[in-house]
């Protein structure tokens, strides 16, 4: 990626004021004369600075040549700007040449100096813009930030917007890879309206194909596909086949991400066809494993595997072989989807060895090998190596390609019984499918969510997410049964295409033979389309089966759960009933058992009466033992109204606690009247618990009414529930002074 980068925006680094009107051969030897006729000092610099500069894309080591004799020679002469231009080409050229960069930078450091000094311009702008691509290469990404300021500073005053928009589009570079997209983005823009006004719809190409990248790392897929489509319009012009190739192949991995399997197909199988015209043996590599992936995620597995051989084969001849691990990370995911989990754990471990890997590649390889052990039900280790990849992971900026972890983590830790701390990984998942999709691990996720809100007993939310994971299914499955189609049809017209071509080769001398070919390509039109309608009515007939299977296994879950929530609400109800039943028989225990008392005490009253009227002592003692027990037997009146008490606020927890906070004068005595008369016990039974006259309760009753502010009409025991539930409305009774009496 970066060398593509650095081939649209580097030529501006040498441009600026040269003449473009010559091809490079007749310059060089118009060049080349001059210095052998040319006696002139400074004149001879000059040229083989030029010379320098016209190999700087084709043979750098003549670059150097003529550099190292431009030097000497404005060293003898003290000639500062021939100076400054031959340590700026001897510095391009060390770092092209993949040199020590330290040297590099060493003579683009004494360019600047030179070129200060001598105050010449074009040898700054050339040495700022390379010191600030050498930095850029280093990631000093700061320092180089500020030369190609510098730049820019210099070229705003020599009005050449051209060179400008090559400025921006470096800086814009240099905040990409810090990860500063949006910094990136603004640059990008102005480069590109630079462009619109010089009109060259080649390099408005390049700004659109370099937007395009930015907005798709920020995961802003839709503007990303906007340039990309813009990119490759203005393209199609310009008749530059490789370019076409990289528009299609980005577009296709782009749709790919989107899930839009369709487009993916025919973008990618685009990009293969223009790669193979241009014999770019590199992109075709890619271009293969990427239609792989596709295929992966059809589950065309046998069509996968044939697609990764074909870029295998091409890997020693392109000396590509860092694509290797891609490979074989492919071919190890498609053995565990076939069930070959033995050769899926080989290689996966075989390639972990390969110490040249880097981390997201490792990381790759610990999650598949995480799946390995879900399948062979190791859950621990299954949780352990998806840890290690979702760790390395995490160190990225980027969100892209993150969720399969999660995934892999999340099923671990359902399995080992843990669903709350797997809900939480599958959740990350749905927050990465909200920048970067990736359908099928959506889908996965929420099947995993729906799993673990059964474990948590949580049914509701379980069916919703279970439902989703069914629509997504079968949106995947429309999908696969589309892109089969559309490749039956792409191998068809390939197919016409062939034969057309031998027809052209063979038509003067095979007449008769086109005559017949025409009457077997009738037969063949249709068969194939006969064939062609079977094969989508079958299409058609097992989607609205298997659709119709799914509808009543969704019913069949639907009626489960509503079974199991009928019987837990049942259950509860019937708890909570007997409950209050046995609430209510210790109330009614504790009641009768008050009511005791006081009959008790009563009768003691009697007897102490009784003993009273004795006239002897003998007399009096007989009945002192009963005297005593009856005592014993009132000693707990106290006690037994705590209990009552407390049982009573069990039924009605809200009752004392409403009648305080609206009536705090109510006395101690008047809060248990109130608690009796809320039984709807009568006024002879209250009496006989109080251990008073029937005329003191209703005293008492009366007093409680003028403190509640009742009028003569109202029902105390309606009142009383009122104020449970908090719906009783206070009237504060008027004061009546004694002068109002009088």
């Amino acid at each position: 990626m970066r060398y593509i980068f650095f081939i649209t925006i580097i030529g501006i680094f040498y441009s600026q004021g040269q003449a473009k009107s010559q091809k490079q051969p007749q310059k060089v030897d118009s060049l080349k004369n001059v210095l052998d006729k040319t006696q002139l000092n400074k004149q001879r610099v000059d040229v083989c600075n030029q010379l320098a500069h016209l190999f700087h894309n084709t043979d750098l080591k003549k670059t150097n040549h003529y550099a190292l004799q431009a030097l000497n020679l404005a060293y003898d002469l003290k000639y500062t700007e021939g100076i400054s231009s031959a340590y700026y080409h001897l510095g391009w050229a060390r770092m092209q040449l993949g040199k020590d960069n330290r040297n590099s930078k060493a003579y683009l450091l004494q360019a600047i100096c030179y070129a200060e000094q001598a105050n010449y311009t074009q040898g700054k702008l050339d040495a700022y813009n390379g010191l600030g691509a050498v930095l850029m290469y280093d990631k000093a990404y700061d320092e180089s930030l500020k030369y190609f300021q510098k730049a820019a500073q210099l070229l705003r005053t020599v009005n050449n917007p051209e060179a400008l928009a090559a400025n921006y589009c470096n800086s814009a570079n240099v905040f990409m890879y810090k990860g500063d997209n949006n910094k990136a983005i603004i640059l990008l823009e102005k480069a590109l309206e630079i462009q619109k006004t010089l009109g060259m719809p080649e390099k408005q190409a390049i700004m659109h194909f370099n937007l395009a990248i930015n907005y798709s790392k920020l995961g802003n897929h839709l503007q990303a596909l906007r340039h990309y489509k813009k990119a490759l319009q203005l393209q199609k012009g310009q008749g530059n086949i490789r370019h076409k190739a990289f528009m299609h192949s980005h577009i296709g991995r782009l749709y790919h991400k989107m899930g839009q399997y369709d487009e993916t197909w025919h973008h990618l199988t685009k990009a293969l066809a223009l790669f193979k015209r241009v014999k770019s043996k590199k992109w075709l590599i890619k271009v293969n494993i990427n239609i792989a992936k596709l295929l992966i995620d059809y589950e065309d597995y046998p069509q996968a595997l044939e697609y990764l051989q074909r870029a295998k084969k091409l890997i020693p001849q392109a000396k590509q072989e860092k694509r290797l691990p891609v490979i074989y990370y492919c071919q190890a995911f498609i053995y565990l989807k076939t069930k070959k989990i033995k050769r899926a754990e080989t290689l996966i471990r075989k390639y972990l060895r390969d110490t040249s890997m880097s981390s997201w590649q490792i990381s790759s390889l610990y999650n598949l090998l995480g799946k390995v052990y879900l399948a062979r039900k190791q859950y621990t280790l299954a949780r352990d190596y998806a840890a290690k990849s979702v760790a390395l992971r995490s160190s990225k900026q980027s969100k892209a390609n993150r969720h399969s972890p999660h995934n892999t983590l999340g099923a671990a830790l359902y399995h080992l019984g843990k669903p709350e701390q797997a809900l939480a990984q599958y959740n990350k998942v749905t927050i990465l499918g909200e920048g970067v999709n990736s359908p099928r691990d959506y889908m996965e996720a929420i099947y995993g969510i729906s799993q673990c809100y059964e474990a948590l007993g949580r049914s509701d939310e379980a069916l919703t997410h279970y439902k989703q994971y069914h629509q997504l299914r079968d949106s995947l499955t429309n999908h696969k049964n589309f892109r089969k189609l559309g490749q039956k049809e792409m191998k068809y017209a390939l197919r016409l295409q062939k034969d057309s071509l031998q027809k052209q080769y063979a038509e003067a001398q095979l007449i008769i033979a086109r005559q017949a070919q025409e009457k077997q390509d009738k037969q063949q039109y249709l068969f194939l389309g006969l064939l062609g309608v079977f094969l989508v009515t079958i299409a058609i007939f097992l989607f609205y089966q298997n659709k119709q299977k799914h509808g009543k296994e969704l019913f069949a879950a639907e009626q489960k759960l509503w079974k199991e929530t009928q019987n837990r609400i049942w259950a509860e109800q019937q708890k909570l009933k007997n409950e209050i039943e046995l609430k209510n028989q210790q109330l009614t225990s504790h009641t009768l058992h008050m009511i005791q008392k006081n009959q008790a005490l009563n009768e003691l009253r009697k007897l102490v009466n009784a003993v009273r009227q004795q006239r002897t002592m003998a007399e009096a003692k007989k009945m002192f033992h009963k005297l005593a027990q009856l005592v014993d037997f009132g000693l707990n009146l106290d006690k037994d109204w705590a209990d009552f008490q407390n049982i009573f606020e069990q039924l009605h927890p809200e009752f004392f606690k409403s009648l305080q906070g609206q009536f705090p004068k109510l006395t101690q005595g008047e809060l248990q009247l109130c608690a009796l008369i809320r039984l709807n016990l009568d006024n002879k039974v209250i009496a006989d618990m109080q251990g008073i006259s029937i005329n003191g309760i209703r005293i008492k009753r009366h007093r409680i009414r003028q403190k509640l502010g009742l009028e003569v009409a109202d029902n105390l025991l309606e009142a009383l529930v009122l104020i449970e539930k908090g719906e009783y409305q206070v009237e504060q009774p008027v004061e009546v002074t004694r002068a109002q009496r009088a």
